[in-house]
């Protein structure tokens, strides 16, 4: 377990993760402590906030100049209230069911126009496949910068996206085969 926090020193704002709350607070000994959050993968959360804020964060540092309805809304992130995934395989789950959707549409449609159910099925994986892929390139769907994170912790959702879209990309292909 380890904290994500939202401090204030002066007019400027820092977002930051630490494993010992008690520590960071002395060492940085801010004006005022406003929220804390325990969590178990402060880092995703950390990574959307920076992202969330970009255009106010003072360069190479975790400060920023939030406006009261910005410090509103990551108070709001910094609990269960907020509508951020709160760890990386949130993101998996998310890219999961845009899949499952686009697969169910995929199959639907084609179907409708008369295309037959093999068409319909390939239309329907290749469809199912593209937010795999894209959670596999470019490693998250625009919710933090992977800058922002540890070098290998998105890879886990990367190896898992590419395994489902080249499982979803080869049944197309099968299919692709028996129709033509």
């Amino acid at each position: 377990m380890a904290f994500l926090y939202l401090i204030r020193n002066g007019d400027l704002y820092k977002i930051g993760t630490t494993k010992s709350l008690e520590k960071e607070i002395k060492s940085l000994s801010p004006d005022e402590i406003i929220k804390t959050f325990k969590t178990d993968y402060p880092e995703a959360l950390e990574a959307r906030l920076y992202r969330r804020y970009k255009s106010t964060r003072i360069p190479d540092t975790n400060y920023f100049r939030l406006s009261s309805d910005q410090l509103e809304d990551c108070k709001k992130q910094l609990g269960n209230k907020g509508s951020l995934p709160l760890s990386l395989s949130k993101e998996f789950n998310i890219g999961l069911t845009a899949s499952i959707f686009l697969a169910f549409c995929g199959i639907l449609f084609p179907f409708y126009l008369g295309q037959g159910i093999l068409k319909s099925l390939l239309i329907s994986f290749i469809s199912a496949s593209l937010p795999m892929w894209t959670l596999f390139i470019l490693g998250n769907f625009g919710g933090y910068d992977i800058n922002d994170l540890s070098l290998f912790s998105s890879w886990s959702n990367r190896i898992k996206a590419f395994l489902l879209a080249f499982m979803f990309s080869c049944l197309s292909y099968y299919l692709w085969l028996e129709i033509n």
